[in-house]
């Protein structure tokens, strides 16, 4: 599966978003080259761990599990 890459705005910054796939079925996020957390499949559905839970908005992380969902069709 390739990677999802794709440019996310930040108040008045753009920042590059990474979504490299690695073997063994899961996604890291990278913001700016900056690692954030990982998304993996648990019980069927694609799940989102941060490694700071306080710096993705419900909205920002559902975006992330659609984008994965639709990678993977």
């Amino acid at each position: 599966m390739p990677s999802i890459q794709f440019t996310a705005y930040y108040g008045d910054e753009t920042k590059l978003v990474e979504l490299p796939y690695l073997h063994g079925g899961y996604y890291h996020i990278y913001i700016d080259k900056f690692y954030q957390g990982q998304i993996h499949k648990r019980n069927g559905k694609w799940t989102v761990l941060l490694q700071d839970p306080a710096s993705m908005t419900i909205d920002d992380i559902q975006i992330l599990q659609d984008m994965v969902e639709r990678q993977s069709d």
